[in-house]
């Protein structure tokens, strides 16, 4: 009965087992299996099994040998044997199996093979997938071009890329601690962070053989499930990249420095002439701070309608042409309503690739100044066109009353008529000269000093004519004392004779000196300005106007010198030597009698400049006349002595050295010059 019972109880494990039970031959047929097992091989039945399953090595296992091999590690080992074989099932299809086997116990049926099956193909298939899984990681990091670490909690290096492995040799196995300092410094801080569920993303500068190098560096945590098993370490060569960055914002900063220091207004449009950008100074002038608030603005938004529509016809033209347009006049008003005479260009920029036309650049010049100037001149010419014209009619009108009021003076009338004859040429020559007339004035100046000129050179030549006519009498006289002295052995006469001779010979010296010096004044006043500035000196320039003008002043005006500038001037000598000229002659004239002429320079280091002052105590200038001092064909002076053009003339050189002048004057005490030059 215990018997039964125990047979009955395995019988039910048996059939309910959720393995696969089976009990074989040693020939390879089944003696029993479950219905589990049937399941597993995808056959409805046992019976079924056993009616298509007659030779185990044949029509179950995939490879005969695995049965084989089966068997003799039964027969070899004598206990259970586990093995994964590949199974057949009802539809052809493989499953993978494991297998545990082993002789049955029981004596009669020593013969036998009692075994378990369990269908591990999922299991399998999860591992073909993890492993192919692994395979394609592995391949991804090994092909990464950066360096990358996987480093676990203990501190060491599991995984490396090919990248990192090319580079420092492989690390797998090692501490984190022999990584190179250089660039893996900070390594230690930022595991602990990563350790504790920190990101790390941050940039770092090396430097590599005195070579900077840039590096981007990431740390995270490598998660197993919701557990941090370790960190991930990712180092990026960004060197070129920065590099390459920063070499572009030197280029754009060099490019709005360029921008922004030229002297003109540049401004970009787009194809539908909407505002793209402009540098400072066009921001400047219409009364804005930033880029922002011009870009997207058309031309209507900054200048009336007229000026508007005007710069618009020559943009769209410029777009439709593709050519630039240059040098086109006008008149626009800025933000504050100040009228700019401008001198405006256009040109097309076009696509790198299909060469069509994307926008237009524009640049302007401010030439309010040279216009007004221009205008000013024309003023003066038609002034004094008229002022001709008035003179003329005067004249015809006088002419008429002179044939009029007497047969008397025929005569005389022809003579008045033919001198009017040669007024009305000269007058015609006056208007083919009207240009030139600032240049003659100019040449005046000279042709004012010529006689003290001559005067001073004729000085010391007679020095020179009077010594050598002492000289030549000397020596007749020497002869005969020469004779005399031979014939009574005397020899005072000629001691005296040399005396006289040695003086006349220093009275030459000293005319030879004066005229050297009134020769050297000439040759530096007679300079000829190039177009390009050169260094001069300027107490050397003031020197030579002093002794060209030494007749002007000799003997009656006292000459103080300040001088406290000790480098040179870059500056145009010729148009400065005419400057002082100018001033120096005004102010000897200005003093009746005896008088003192202060002349200063100085360097005004903070501001750049040098400062020449030239000071008179004469008789001053009266305060109706100062605001006209600087005008054209304006003098006091009686007729024939000046055209007013002195001044006039030193106020346009010292505006073209990009300089200024200035006055002060009191009736009665004097005048102060004061000019302003910049040092370079």
């Amino acid at each position: 009965m215990c018997m039964s019972f125990s047979f009955s109880r395995f019988r039910q494990i048996f059939e309910n087992a959720p393995l696969g039970i089976f009990l074989t031959s040693r020939e390879g047929f089944f003696i029993d299996l479950n219905e589990r097992l049937a399941q597993i091989l995808g056959y409805d039945s046992v019976q079924e099994v056993k009616s298509c399953i007659k030779n185990l090595g044949v029509d179950l296992y995939v490879d005969p040998k695995d049965r084989e091999k089966i068997l003799g590690m039964v027969d070899s080992g004598g206990g259970i044997v586990v093995h994964d074989v590949c199974f057949k099932q009802k539809d052809g299809q493989v499953i993978y199996a494991r297998l545990s086997i082993s002789k049955f116990s029981e004596s009669v049926r020593n013969s036998s093979l009692i075994g378990i099956v369990e269908d591990v193909s999922f299991k399998r298939e999860l591992e073909i997938q993890l492993k192919e899984r692994d395979n394609l990681l592995n391949s991804i990091v090994s092909c990464l071009p950066f360096e990358l670490l996987v480093i676990d909690l203990g501190g060491y290096v599991v995984s490396q890329s090919g990248f990192s492995q090319k580079r420092w040799g492989s690390l797998l196995g090692a501490n984190h601690r022999v990584l190179p300092n250089q660039e893996f410094c900070g390594l230690e801080e930022f595991l602990r962070k990563a350790f504790n569920g920190e990101n790390v993303d941050l940039e770092k500068e090396f430097l590599l053989d005195g070579v900077a190098s840039f590096h981007r560096v990431l740390v995270t945590p490598l998660y197993y499930g919701s557990q941090i098993k370790g960190a991930i370490v990712i180092l990026v060569d960004q060197t070129e990249k920065v590099v390459a960055q920063r070499r572009t914002n030197e280029v754009q900063e060099f490019m709005a420095t360029l921008i922004n220091g030229v002297p003109v207004r540049l401004l970009w449009k787009d194809h539908n002439l909407r505002f793209l950008g402009a540098n400072e100074a066009f921001l400047r002038d219409f009364g804005m701070n930033s880029q922002e608030e011009l870009i997207g603005k058309t031309d209507y938004d900054l200048v009336d309608l007229h000026q508007a529509d005007e710069i618009r016809s020559i943009s769209v033209e410029v777009l439709k042409s593709g050519e630039p347009i240059v040098d086109r006049k006008l008149w626009i008003s800025t933000v504050d309503n100040t009228k700019l005479f401008i001198i405006l260009s256009f040109i097309p920029y076009f696509s790198k690739t299909d060469k069509k036309v994307l926008g237009v650049i524009a640049c302007y010049q401010d030439i309010t100044l040279m216009k007004r100037m221009e205008e000013e001149l024309q003023g003066h010419q038609r002034n004094l066109e008229r002022l001709v014209e008035e003179r003329t009619l005067e004249l015809d009108h006088l002419n008429e009353e002179l044939l009029s009021s007497n047969k008397e003076l025929l005569a005389l009338n022809t003579a008045l008529s033919a001198h009017r004859r040669e007024l009305i040429a000269t007058l015609k020559d006056l208007k083919q000269t009207q240009v030139k007339l600032i240049q003659s004035e100019k040449m005046a100046s000279l042709g004012v000093l010529t006689a003290g000129i001559a005067h001073e050179l004729n000085n010391p030549l007679n020095f020179i004519k009077s010594g050598s006519q002492g000289l030549q009498l000397m020596a007749e006289e020497m002869r005969t004392s020469l004779e005399w002295c031979e014939k009574n052995e005397q020899n005072l006469i000629l001691r005296s004779l040399v005396d006289d001779m040695q003086q006349l010979i220093a009275s030459m010296n000293n005319g030879v000196e004066r005229a050297s010096e009134t020769v050297k004044g000439l040759r530096v006043f007679s300079r000829v300005d190039t177009e390009d500035k050169c260094s001069a000196d300027l107490h050397e320039l003031i020197e030579a106007a002093l002794t060209i003008l030494k007749d002007r002043y000799r003997g009656r005006v006292e000459i103080v010198k300040r001088f406290k500038l000790n480098e040179p001037l870059n500056c145009f000598p010729g148009k400065l030597s005419q400057v002082l000229l100018n001033l120096l002659m005004n102010a000897f004239q200005s003093i009746n009698g005896k008088g003192t002429v202060e002349i200063a320079t100085l360097l005004l280091q903070d501001e750049g400049l040098v400062e020449l002052v030239v000071k008179d105590s004469g008789c001053g200038i009266p305060v109706e006349i100062r605001n006209h001092v600087f005008d054209p064909f304006f003098t006091t002076k009686p007729v024939n002595e000046g055209v007013g053009m002195g001044l006039f003339i030193v106020h346009s050189l010292v505006s073209m050295m990009q300089g200024e002048i200035s006055f002060s004057s009191e009736v009665g005490k004097g005048t102060i010059f004061r000019v302003l030059l910049p040092v370079a």
